[in-house]
């Protein structure tokens, strides 16, 4: 039997805003911009979103992919938006933009799974691996 993992998770559902940020840059003339992919819901410009788990809440400005702009992103976009009043000090990868209107991501204190991994050994599959111990991987999820 594995014992607990515990991590940090970000809760959201498949109807809620979900923007994982993949990283965050300071653009001159432009301001604070955070890259990521929509994984679920859309991103727009005007729309009021809150970085979790950081409780950041600010306006996105403008959505751009490939310098191009958006009106709308969907879910599988890779896009990068300016938002006001936040330094890049304040977000960092691996946090998720959300929609602050519609039930915000979220933090948890921890949670507790049962992890098996399959491992590679010479191209040839072995049996599960378990994770135990003091092991804290990142884990992003989504919950309906």
């Amino acid at each position: 039997m594995c014992s607990s993992v515990h991590a940090i998770f970000v809760l959201l559902s498949y109807e809620r805003s979900a923007i994982e940020v993949y990283e965050c840059c300071d653009v001159s003339g432009i301001g604070t911009v955070p890259v990521g992919r929509v994984e679920t819901g859309t991103l727009k410009a005007g729309m009021i979103v809150t970085f979790a788990p950081v409780n950041v809440t600010t306006e996105v400005k403008s959505v751009e992919m490939h310098h191009t702009a958006l009106e709308l992103a969907s879910p599988g976009d890779n896009v990068g938006f300016n938002v006001k009043n936040v330094s890049v000090k304040d977000i960092r990868r691996g946090n998720v933009a959300g929609d602050s209107k519609n039930d915000p991501p979220k933090e948890t204190e921890e949670f507790k799974a049962q992890v098996r991994m399959s491992s590679l050994y010479h191209g040839k599959q072995h049996s599960a691996v378990c994770l135990t111990g003091l092991f804290k991987p990142v884990i992003h999820t989504l919950s309906t």
